[in-house]
């Protein structure tokens, strides 16, 4: 039997780091029995963190910028690596004005704290800690990034970047010392952390060199290269392997053993796989974001002992904005990391002439085919000076999910068009038509409700403009819409309800339209009767394939019928709310439903439209299954059937009695309003929008 042995897991050498004194004020000794204690006000805590934050943000470590500077310096480095090198110096220089910070992502704040057993504190460490962090980034220039949930689906950032990741252990090493590390990790960096279980079968050189190589592409160029790259062969368990990876990422575990031990099985670094990696990231081509070699400053390989049957390997980066910086107190007060504060000295005598070479000067404000035909010349990783109006496809990509068909179509449309998107689009543009064909489109929905896949207009918002308007023209009909039900059976519950009721109320409204004609009434009745016996099912059992079906087919029949028929008010109100609130259509348009529909009926008997009359009663009787059900039965059914599903009443979304005022003026002029099979006055429609503004 082996001999009992100890060690830590990572046991971490002597920490080399260079530290400023901050204050010492907070900080003091008291005497228990024959023991000194370390004692930290709260306040200390307040003014360490907040001081860290700001350095991390504006200021790097002196080998990070040296780095960059032997890229420069580098023969070897492609044109792209020396032009990303030489703008990072330039951006540390403009940062450590201790103004602007480094990135405009200013991160998750991540807080590691390791306290000694002789320290005293007062009250919650966590507390002292996150006021700093908030004093932080409530008076510096810093982003908020934090997104609160409200519900499992809905959030809100909370204005602070609060909360922040804050862990505390017990230290024994060092009984009074408090010791941190404190990160900043934005969007691209915290993402580009990746898990792997594999097998044994990966632990020789060769198989190990070959996976990575795979690996490493797929990180790409996401989150800012050149990458401070970590990886960690084995764990205790997934969760300490992940975050062992983060750790070593920041050089916080640089001071590891470089060996193992075969009776404590303790991690160390493999310096020699270190320098295979590194070599191997400069052969990968993709360089500092453009192609070259410099995918990485640096490489750091961690291995730790394993479970026989598991084996997890952790990849980790730290982006260009490498934001991290350690942290002490002690008997001799607060200390912080020393940061390069002056880069300058970093910077080579390098001027943007020496940096121009194979770059390619392209004017976006051309056709876009003349685009991409001077793009076509040149290898992917061509440097390229762009100039012109852009859309950035990011934004769209980051838009609800019942806008991305509207969206797809609006791209395909504007790929071709000779002038921007402001000369074809209605209401805030020149609604001029198009020049040219747009390009092949497919559309595949993946929620049931707009029947934009069968529609010939792409409905956008203008956060500008504070409305939605539509690109249209015939030719942007998809050439192929795909409609599988299964692609939305992971749909949650809320947008299942707000979508499924706009494709009810398309049908319902484009069947009371006073543009409806036979083709149309044959879609809508269609639509109708399968909205009416799945919705409600749809929406408590998401997994219901033939209820799925039954609101797929129905939004697409509600988009060919609007398309000949149009809709109504309940669509003539959307607009101006989904333009100028932060609310789903479907959900606006579920809580007007009942409202509008209880005021055309009114209007319908008050002039005697014995035809939109007819037509309200056949939906009732449909809606209630009672073929003697009276029109006025549809408004119990539509207020019952918004109940079951959840739909918040307006007010959910800020709208407010302030607000009704101007929302009936835009939506009076609507072209929906049109479609409306009776004329409704302005009082009309305000009386709408009150009952629907608090209704439960």
């Amino acid at each position: 039997m082996p001999n009992f042995s100890y060690s830590d897991l990572l046991p971490i050498g002597e920490d080399t780091t260079k530290y400023r004194l901050v204050s010492k004020e907070g900080v003091s000794v008291v005497k228990l029995g024959d023991k000194e204690f370390l004692q930290v006000e709260p306040s200390a805590l307040e003014k360490l963190t907040a001081e860290a934050i700001h350095d991390i943000n504006h200021y790097l470590r002196a080998e990070h910028l040296q780095q960059l500077t032997n890229i420069v310096k580098d023969p070897e480095a492609s044109p792209n690596d020396r032009f990303v090198a030489i703008d990072l110096l330039k951006n540390a220089n403009i940062s450590a004005g201790g103004i602007l910070p480094m990135c405009q992502d200013t991160g998750t704040a991540l807080v590691m704290g390791k306290k000694g057993q002789f320290v005293l504190t007062t009250g919650k460490d966590e507390v002292a800690i996150s006021q700093g962090i908030y004093d932080a980034y409530t008076q510096l220039n810093l982003r908020y990034s934090q997104m609160a949930p409200i519900t499992t689906w809905e959030e809100k950032n909370t204005g602070n970047n609060l909360p922040a990741q804050i862990e505390i252990y017990a230290d024994s090493d060092h009984q009074d010392e408090y010791n941190f590390m404190f990160i900043a990790k934005g969007g691209g960096s915290a993402n580009k952390s990746f898990l792997y279980q594999e097998t044994k079968a990966v632990l020789n050189p060769t198989a190990f060199m070959n996976w990575l190589d795979a690996k490493l592409r797929s990180i790409g160029t996401a989150a800012c290269p050149p990458y401070h790259l970590a990886i960690v062969i084995g764990g205790t368990s997934a969760e300490h392997t992940v975050k062992t990876a983060k750790l070593a990422s920041t050089h916080y575990l640089d001071n590891l053993p470089t060996s193992g031990d075969a009776a404590t099985g303790h991690g160390f670094r493999d310096l020699a796989l270190e320098e295979e990696v590194f070599k191997l990231t400069q052969k990968l081509g993709i360089g500092a974001q453009f192609g070259g070699k410099y995918f990485c400053h640096d490489v750091r390989v961690v291995r730790l002992p394993r479970h026989g049957a598991s084996l997890p390997i952790a990849i980790a980066v730290s982006c260009s904005a490498d934001r991290q910086a350690k942290a002490k107190i002690t008997k001799d007060g607060i200390f912080l990391e020393q940061l390069e504060t002056e880069p300058a000295h970093f910077l080579p005598e390098t001027t943007d002439e020496h940096l121009n070479d194979n770059v390619v000067a392209i004017d976006l404000n051309q056709p876009m085919d003349a685009v991409r035909a001077e793009l076509s010349k040149h290898p992917v990783k061509t440097r390229v000076s762009l100039t012109g109006t852009i859309v950035v496809a990011r934004d769209i990509a980051h838009a609800r999910i019942k806008e991305m068909i509207d969206a797809g179509k609006a791209i395909a449309a504007m790929s071709r068009q000779p002038k921007d998107l402001w000369h074809y689009i209605e209401i805030v543009g020149q609604g001029q038509p198009l020049s040219a064909p747009p390009l092949p489109y497919i559309a595949i929905p993946t929620t049931a409700g707009t029947g934009a896949e069968v529609t010939r207009n792409a409905v956008l918002s203008s956060p500008e403009h504070a409305v939605k308007a539509s690109l249209r023209h015939a030719s942007m009909l998809p050439t192929l819409a795909i409609i599988d039900p299964e692609l939305a059976l992971k749909c949650p519950p809320d947008i299942t309800a707000a979508s499924g009721m706009d494709a009810f109320i398309q049908c319902l409204e484009a069947f009371v339209s006073c543009r409806a004609n036979p083709l149309t009434d044959a879609l809508c009745l269609s639509g109708i009767q399968h909205s009416v016996r799945s919705l409600e099912k749809v929406v408590l059992d998401g997994s219901h394939i033939k209820a799925r079906t039954d609101i797929a087919y129905a939004a697409m029949l509600s988009g060919m019928a609007l398309a000949n028929a149009g809709l109504g008010a309940v669509h003539g109100f959307a607009a101006p709310i989904g333009g100028a609130f932060h609310a789903p259509h479907g959900a606006i348009c579920a809580a007007l439903i009942a409202p509008v529909w209880a005021a055309n009926l009114e209007a319908a008997y008050h002039s005697g439209n014995s035809d939109t009359i007819d037509r309200f009663t056949t939906v009732a009787r449909m809606m209630t299954g009672d073929p003697a059900a009276p029109a006025q039965a549809a408004i119990s059914y539509l207020n019952k059937l918004t109940r079951q599903l959840s739909i918040p009443a307006l007010s959910h979304w800020g709208i407010q009695e302030c607000h009704l005022d101007d929302i009936v003026a835009k939506a009076a002029a609507s072209s929906s309003m049109k479609g409306n099979p009776v004329q409704l006055d302005k009082a009309t429609l305000r009386n709408i929008l009150a009952a629907a503004l608090n209704k439960a």
